[in-house]
């Protein structure tokens, strides 16, 4: 039987392409997504992908409760499903943090399964940003700490971490796996309570902790970002404090280096890359340390505050929101300007994603546009095209990219773009 695609080829081709949307079954989505940053290092970018292209159309919409304020779930896509992890409050009031299971052709909720319940009525944070897909299974970081299941969402482990929710704005925390470990940030979830902040190591295969390296108590802060691992270094950034690196077999410490950073840190071409804000006067700033030695080879601070909380770094440039209008690329040995786009709309703070050829950004309007996806050229800059998705992006939208599909998670639902195969005075038909 043929695709959905190709009888709508075939009946544009005969003058009914309005009918898109109505017949046949969906082609199966290919491509992974295991992360928020899709590799260890954090560096969305996607070579062996050509994702969706520049010219996209709302393919689905699921709806996925909100939970707490602006927690968004970088959705993860394994073997053409769609995994999406949440805060949802029950019909009995009790609240859970669950993993739904979506078709990825169809956004079709096919299965749904709880992490852990809330045993305390509460408004703060249940979750963070933490799904992460690895060697057949599934690790989310939630309140009580690391949870792992199988990609059928059979219990493995649990790995506590004395920890409540708090309403931080620190709201992602994905691990990395790693080998037979997994690296994974206390993310904030240990404020007000007796605990460090810190980074754990546990064993993938029994959940138990390997080391532990602890915040120092005298940092004002110190919350920890999502983790970049290498081969054998474990690179943190403390909020608003320092970025450390940490042997991955021990845990003992390599290097730190004070920067106050304001975002995980992205390792690539042998640099620690790392948004900030100055202290003072409260200026963005991306730099870059030697992932070696933890010493500042550059720092560029920008127009405006709110830096770009996640870096992408993609063939020697470093891609980052500045201020609140415009996005930049910088060279990543030098620093130096290689181009700026401020005709896009409001960047958000989440991470671009980096193909071969393409840039995706998320804008959160502005400029008489709706939110959604700007399409750029990562050379130049130019805006190739944009996909308005017509709902609440926010701050934190996060992305995923398959060959044929573009997913956000926007406010209160999952957004699948795909290809537009047709256009008619620059209106997508299908």
């Amino acid at each position: 039987m043929p695709s959905r695609r190709a009888v709508l080829a075939t009946l544009a081709a005969g003058g009914l392409g309005t009918i898109a949307g109505c017949l046949g079954d969906e082609d199966p989505v290919t491509g992974r997504w295991p992360r928020a940053g899709y590799d260890d290092t954090n560096t969305g970018f996607v070579p062996e992908s050509d994702g969706p292209g520049s010219s996209l159309t709302t393919s689905w919409r699921a709806d996925v409760p909100r939970g707490n304020a602006y927690v968004h779930s970088t959705p993860v896509l394994v073997d053409e499903r769609l995994y999406v992890c949440h805060p949802a409050v029950e019909d009995d009031g009790s609240q859970h943090v669950v993993v739904r299971v979506l078709d990825a052709a169809t956004g079709e909720t096919l299965e749904r399964f709880t992490v852990t319940e809330y045993d305390e009525s509460t408004s703060e944070f249940l979750y963070r940003d933490s799904l992460v897909a690895a060697d057949g299974s599934l690790s989310v970081l939630a309140f009580d700490g690391l949870h792992s299941f199988t990609l059928e969402g059979d219990r493995r482990w649990h790995c506590p971490i004395d920890g409540v929710p708090n309403g931080s704005n620190l709201v992602s925390g994905q691990p990395v796996v790693a080998g037979d470990t997994v690296f994974v940030s206390t993310a904030s979830i240990t404020r007000g309570t007796e605990t460090s902040e810190g980074v754990y190591a546990v064993d993938d295969e029994t959940g138990d902790v390997r080391w532990r390296y602890d915040v120092p108590d005298s940092l004002e802060y110190g919350w920890t970002y999502s983790p970049a691992v290498t081969d054998d270094t474990v690179y943190v950034s403390l909020l608003g404090e320092r970025v450390v690196a940490l042997e991955a077999a021990t845990g003992e410490l390599e290097w730190e280096t004070d920067v106050p950073a304001t975002g995980p840190p992205t390792v690539a071409d042998g640099r620690v890359f790392v948004p900030g804000e100055t202290d003072d006067d409260r200026l963005s700033f991306v730099a870059a340390l030697d992932a070696a030695t933890g010493d500042e080879r550059w720092r560029r601070t920008g127009d405006g505050d709110r830096s770009g909380r996640q870096l992408a770094v993609a063939d020697g440039t470093v891609y980052a929101r500045e201020g609140l209008e415009a996005f930049v690329a910088r060279d990543a040995e030098t620093g130096e300007q290689r181009w700026r786009q401020s005709e896009s709309g409001y960047p958000t703070g989440t991470r671009p994603v980096v193909t071969d050829d393409l840039l995706y950004v998320g804008t959160g309007g502005g400029r008489d546009r709706q939110n959604g996806v700007a399409v750029l050229d990562p050379d130049t800059g130019e805006e190739l095209e944009f996909a308005s998705i017509q709902s609440n992006v926010t701050e934190r939208a996060p992305f995923a990219v398959a060959d044929d599909r573009l997913f956000v998670s926007a406010l209160g639902e999952v957004v699948a773009l795909e290809p537009c195969t047709r256009e008619i005075a620059g209106r997508c038909l299908y």
